[in-house]
């Protein structure tokens, strides 16, 4: 049986499903109460007039974050790549 399945663009049409979605991963890992955002946070921050990310990016890596015991607070910047590191490896790779 063959299924016809379109991908498209996410809207603020599925945040629900998109915040449906979020509870079902923290409950796979265990780890139900995880999930602290709402639907209208979701509305705003991904499909408002300015959108702070593309539909669950930022919820996603918050997420992945948590489970990894990484930081969580999304009011903050943070930096993982040592540039350092990668500016020596790019003048190795060039001489």
């Amino acid at each position: 049986m063959m299924v016809n399945t379109k991908i498209r663009k996410a809207n603020s049409g599925d945040v629900k499903d998109i915040l449906r979605l979020l509870i079902e991963l923290a409950v796979y890992e265990k780890e139900p109460d995880a999930v602290k955002v709402t639907e209208q946070e979701l509305t705003r921050d991904g499909f408002g007039k300015n959108p702070k990310y593309k539909c669950i990016d930022k919820h996603m890596i918050r997420f992945i974050m948590w489970i990894t015991k990484g930081p969580t607070d999304t009011k903050s910047t943070y930096e993982f790549t040592d540039w350092d590191k990668v500016d020596s490896f790019a003048k190795e790779l060039i001489t």
